[in-house]
């Protein structure tokens, strides 16, 4: 399921929360539908946020907050988007994910945050 970015951030936090795999990423972005691939090929259930271009100032703020709690700020590039939450927290960027099922890290993973049942 795709879905655009909510303006709030508790929204937004509650959201990637509510989801055993959340991936955040630019529209369209050929890396978010890798990971996509990558996940779904497990049979592993993840939700995707868009960011537009129009928002992506913003929702990269909002981002950094949410990841850093209540604390300072924390300053996400679109560099390091996308941006893959498992269990609530956050995994990783692209190259984590990749490194991580290199490693046989990733199913372990997916199967503690209940994105899959095998």
């Amino acid at each position: 399921m795709t879905i655009p970015i909510p303006k709030d951030d508790d929204v937004m936090k509650n959201m990637i929360s509510r989801n055993a795999v959340a991936i955040v990423g630019m529209r369209d972005c050929c890396m978010v539908h890798v990971v996509e691939h990558l996940i779904h090929g497990f049979g592993a259930r993840l939700t995707t946020y868009n960011i537009d271009e129009v928002d992506k100032m913003n929702a990269l703020d909002q981002l950094g907050r949410i990841i850093n709690g209540a604390g300072e700020d924390y300053k996400v590039s679109y560099k390091q988007l996308p941006l893959v939450f498992i269990g609530g927290k956050l995994f990783g960027g692209v190259d984590r994910v990749i490194s991580s099922h290199v490693r046989s890290e990733l199913i372990p993973s997916l199967k503690k945050a209940g994105a899959m049942w095998v």
